[in-house]
């Protein structure tokens, strides 16, 4: 389903961050960081988020991928042309999530200074720098720039 709607991009594997992106006792065999799964919408099923590399330049989106009851809800949440090397997806816990402290917020879309997440959420970043947390308010994706 992924790859008819986004059929410039591919999807990711565990060889499309090198060794050293990997944390300390991780190996790229062993987990893909370009793909996190978390039930965003508490319905007892998994959701997933997923980098997908571009299939002929240096580029990527980022995807979430809802389940429903009749399917999938995919949404693209971005895409960059830049290296996806050094990103990573990961799942955060439910919580109090709040803009980082290093610079004042500054609104756009989609983002919110703060976020009271009843479910779980996703994590985009880059490896050691910058991470935005994703959620899943019923209707549309948020995000809170948590990390900088």
């Amino acid at each position: 389903m992924l790859q008819s709607r986004f059929p410039h991009e591919r999807l990711p594997s565990s060889s499309d961050s090198p060794a050293d992106a990997y944390p300390a006792g991780k190996r790229a065999t062993d987990t893909c960081l370009l793909v996190a799964n978390a039930d965003v919408d508490g319905d007892g099923r998994d959701d997933v988020m997923l980098v997908l590399p571009s299939k002929s330049q240096d580029s990527y989106r980022l995807v979430a991928a809802v389940r429903r009851a009749r399917g999938w809800r995919i949404d693209t949440l971005g895409s960059w042309r830049l290296s996806y090397q050094y990103v990573y997806v990961g799942t955060v816990p439910p919580g109090l999530y709040k803009h980082t402290d290093d610079y004042l917020y500054t609104p756009g879309e989609g983002d919110i200074e703060r976020f009271d997440a009843k479910h779980a959420g996703f994590e985009f970043g880059d490896i050691e720098a910058q991470a935005d947390d994703y959620f899943f308010d019923g209707h549309r994706w948020l995000y809170v720039h948590t990390i900088d």
